[in-house]
């Protein structure tokens, strides 16, 4: 698909047919190369009558004809120039090629038919189409344009039987964004990336097209969709960094499963593109890792089995390998690279070696689920199931040591003989560990009652363990395994508790007192809610992972020191995508509190640590100012009230707030506090980021000189843009002063002799509430509010 941050970039080299310089390969060999004068983007084939291959492709300035009959020498016969555009799909019908494009001009058709002659071809807009991002063929000549200008960019559905020089519109879907399609018969199975679904479709009336079953899952963002040669099983891709193709089950379509997932082992962060089905064997464009080759004839024991990499880069990023045609008559696959032209390649299909098996308590014969599984020698791995059930594959036969290892279990080690397509199953009975029976109590600290729901997570380098007191405040394990552990509870509305302890038959009965007090440094889940409108960049608890651009830290790459845990509040956390592939784009995105009150405080304040960054690519925001911040705001689900606002452009450390909440609400108000950062642009030159730890409520100074310990005649207040503080003098040392925006950063402060009694200083302030901090010897002190207008 287009991608925002990668520019147009046209190459000024001239046509070359020389080999490029050796390549990363597995199992596929090259053939030979074309390079161009301009970016590619999609490629396909063609056959004419006398039995010449051709590859059509897809180029930024149009599309080109190349014959590749002879693979080592691949001839430029045509160049058909167009509108400039990133996103270009040829497939071809009969002898008629149809090309999309995103720029302007509608649905370019050619007639191929002339060939090797100088092709005809015309340029039409149907039913007010201009542009479309790709278009997809069937086997009974409807024509499927998705994404186009109009329709809500969902797809048109065209017929080529009549004429297939004037197309007509049949049908429309109209329900969502459809980034690409892949139909068998009457079925369309639609890749809805910003819909985050892939979506099946029925079609026996293409006039009307009717949902048959839509799913969502995690990372989704479908790119492309195509069927095994059963047509039971739907591959798909996801077009972000650190993707899979994942394999789903779709024999039953009103439930469909997944059953595997692959990915690159050059890399493991590269995109996959674009997937496509010859014989169960997944040829993939993968970007930057190039060709991939996977076997799927055990499409729940998905096995790479080669590779050829056309790009000189690896890992995240939009380059490198675009499409791929797999179905030339030759076998010959063509390859179009972004930027290093079109590669026509070789491939030695060879299925996988299959290890599959069972993996079993030998005290109980119960399944074990979560063992690791591994094939030393041979980076193949996998995890057992909920049934215990393992799958994993090889390119290459041999014997092999498989390792199986699972905490609270002693690992075995089995040696496996691995051929060619032959599956090898083996069951697999793990020898439980030494157990103790565990006992933990958690009361409050305060009353010294039982406390139910808490959560309490045993962890050590190996696993964790979680689990929730009952109504009694208790937990009860009567198999736990011994170890070292560190031990975390907490619950919302009391302060967290961390210790270490050695668990065994020694030491396993606990009292854990929770002091009540409102404190959140995530290192539990207190189930915090996120929402928002934005395409990416949602806010997620996790372990944050740094994301750089040059020296500047975009997403931070630890949470709050000094606090319990590794995890924080954090916009996107996928650093393979880059600062400007994972952060806030194209919305907002909100984080909200559980409920709570201040009413154990008597002067309360909101206290927490943020960071948060928005810088342009151009060195401005291209929205205007003001587009990107980060917003604080407290709700009693009748007024919401803005407290803060940070708008860069970098912070990059950990910046510490405190806000009064007696300025707002009374400390019994059920509140709830909202985090809430936004980023509209729609070009991605924008990098947005916020992160959040250390929630909690402190006790603070008052707001008021009501406290008979406070300053004597204590006054502040704004005369124009002039502060006038007063105050009776103290009898002997300074005064401080501070002066604190509303939420509760330091602005200015002062020293001041006691004898002085008064400030007046003019200030160049925004209008808003401030508070002024007044602090004297012995410890008097006195906090006041004064509103600027």
């Amino acid at each position: 698909m287009k991608n925002g941050f990668r520019f147009l970039l046209l190459c000024l080299g001239c046509l070359s047919a020389a080999p490029l310089s050796a390549q990363q390969a597995r199992n596929i060999s090259l053939l030979g190369h074309l390079a161009f004068p301009a970016e590619l983007n999609d490629v396909w084939g063609y056959v004419d009558p006398a039995g010449t291959e051709y590859a059509l492709v897809g180029r930024t300035d149009g599309v080109s004809i190349v014959d590749v009959s002879q693979p080592a020498s691949p001839q430029l016969l045509h160049h058909l120039p167009g509108p400039l555009t990133i996103s270009r799909d040829v497939q071809s019908w009969g002898h008629y090629l149809y090309v999309s494009n995103e720029a302007s001009g509608g649905l370019r058709i050619v007639d191929l038919s002339l060939l090797p002659a100088a092709p005809v071809y015309k340029d039409t807009v149907i039913a007010g189409m201009t542009t479309a991002h790709t278009l997809w063929i069937d086997s009974l000549g409807y024509l499927y344009l998705n994404g186009p200008d109009q329709f809500n960019g969902g797809t048109a559905i065209l017929n080529l039987n009549p004429d297939p020089w004037r197309p007509q519109l049949t049908g429309i879907y109209d329900v969502r964004y459809v980034h690409d399609v892949y139909t068998r018969g009457d079925t369309g199975y639609f890749a809805e990336i910003f819909g985050e679904r892939l979506t099946l479709v029925d079609l026996s009336d293409r006039s009307q097209p009717e949902i048959i079953n839509s799913i969502t899952y995690p990372g989704a963002f479908t790119h492309n969709t195509w069927l095994n040669d059963a047509g039971d099983v739907c591959f798909t891709t996801d077009e972000l960094n650190n993707s899979y193709i994942i394999a789903w089950d779709i024999s039953d379509p009103l439930n469909i499963v997944e059953l595997d997932r692959i990915r690159s082992s050059l890399s493991a962060l590269s995109i996959p593109h674009n997937v496509f089905v010859l014989d169960d064997y997944l040829v993939t464009a993968h970007y930057r890792d190039g060709l991939h080759l996977a076997d799927a004839a055990r499409p729940g024991n998905l096995v790479e089995i080669g590779y050829y990499d056309t790009h000189p880069t690896q890992g995240p990023g939009f380059n490198g390998a675009w499409s791929a045609y797999p179905y030339l008559p030759s076998g010959n696959i063509l390859v179009s690279d972004i930027e290093e032209g079109l590669f026509i390649l070789r491939a030695e299909y060879r299925r996988g070696c299959y290890l599959e098996g069972l993996v079993q308590d030998q005290a109980t014969l119960a399944p074990v689920s979560q063992a690791e599984v591994r094939l030393l020698g041979a980076e193949a791995q996998d995890l057992s199931r909920d049934n215990g059930r393992f799958a994993l594959g090889i390119a290459d036969p041999g014997t092999y040591q498989a390792v199986f290892s699972r905490y609270g279990y002693e690992s075995d080690t089995l040696d496996v003989t691995l051929g060619e397509g032959q599956l090898t199953e083996v069951l697999v009975s793990l020898v439980p560990q030494v157990r103790t029976p565990l006992s933990i109590q958690v009361l409050n600290a305060d009353q010294l009652l039982p406390l139910g729901g808490v959560r309490v997570e045993l962890s050590n380098p190996g696993v964790t363990a979680e689990y929730q007191t009952d109504g009694q405040g208790r937990i009860v394990d009567s198999l736990f395994v011994s170890n070292a552990y560190r031990m975390t509870a907490g619950q919302w509305g009391y302060r967290t508790q961390q210790r270490f302890e050695v668990i065994d038959s020694s030491n396993n009965t606990f009292t854990l007192l929770l002091e009540p007090g409102v404190y959140d440094d995530f290192v539990l889940d207190y189930g915090w809610e996120s929402s928002g409108t934005a395409i990416r960049g949602t806010w997620e608890r996790a372990i944050p992972q740094q994301t750089l651009f040059g020296t500047w830290v975009f997403n931070p790459g630890a949470d709050l020191p000094d606090d319990f845990g590794a995890y924080a509040y954090v916009t996107g956390n996928n650093p393979d995508n880059g600062p400007y592939g994972d952060d806030v784009d194209r919305g907002y995105v909100w984080l909200a509190s559980p409920v709570f009150t201040a009413s154990a405080y008597t002067h309360p304040y909101l206290h927490f640590w943020y960071r948060f960054i928005s810088w342009s690519l151009n060195g401005a925001d291209p929205d205007g100012p003001g587009d990107d911040f980060l917003a604080v705001y407290l709700t009693d689900f009748v007024d919401t009230i803005e407290v803060a606002r940070f708008d860069g452009p970098l912070d990059t450390a950990w910046q510490e707030v405190s806000i009064p909440l007696e300025l707002y609400y009374a400390p019994q108000q059920p509140l709830k506090v909202l985090f809430y950062t936004q980023d509209l642009e729609r070009d991605n030159q924008d990098a947005t980021e916020a992160a959040i730890d250390g929630v909690e409520v402190k006790e603070g100074f008052p707001l008021a000189a009501e406290d008979p310990a406070g300053i004597a005649g204590a006054a502040a207040w704004f005369g124009g843009d002039r502060l006038h503080v007063r105050w009776q003098p103290e009898a002997a040392g300074q005064m401080r002063l501070r002066l604190l925006d509303a939420a509760g950063r330091p602005l200015r402060s002062w020293q001041l002799p006691a004898a002085a009694g008064s400030l007046d200083e003019a200030l160049s302030l925004p209008a808003g509430l401030y508070v002024v901090q007044i602090a004297g010897p012995g410890g008097r002190h006195s906090a006041l509010r004064c509103l600027r207008r």
